[in-house]
């Protein structure tokens, strides 16, 4: 998914209160996918609040110059998606890796995937976008 909004020229950001963010997309060779990254460096230096707090998101959205309610946040943390809510986000979609859908859902996901291969394509995503978009 990461290299289909890549090549369709959409800009991505990664955002993450890890103080090793640049480090991980380094070691997975992912760097020149993200044109922004917000990490726990910046977050300190920046005194950004953390999740639930949508700080880290909205700075990711400034550094793109990109408007929160046309950004689609993809979060695996009730925190992260509490912060989608709040930052009123276009999508928020949740990630279920430990079985917590309605978990997810009951803090303000949009849209609940198990992992990204439910999401067949750019069309699909748009569709989902298109849905839950808040006006």
């Amino acid at each position: 998914m990461i290299k289909q909004l890549h090549h369709a020229h959409i800009k991505l950001a990664i955002a993450t209160s890890s103080k090793n963010g640049m480090k991980i997309l380094e070691k997975a060779e992912l760097t020149s996918y993200f044109k922004a990254v917000v990490d726990g460096v910046m977050s300190a230096k920046e005194q950004l609040k953390g999740k639930p707090e949508p700080d880290i998101f909205l700075k990711a959205c400034d550094l793109l110059n990109a408007d929160p309610q046309l950004s689609i946040l993809v979060e695996d943390a009730v925190s992260g998606v509490k912060a989608g809510a709040k930052g009123n986000f276009g999508l928020t979609i949740g990630i279920a890796r430990k079985e917590n859908s309605k978990e997810l859902y009951s803090h303000g996901a949009d849209h609940v995937i198990a992992d990204f291969s439910e999401v067949k394509d750019l069309t699909e995503l748009n569709k989902l976008f298109l849905k839950f978009r808040k006006k």
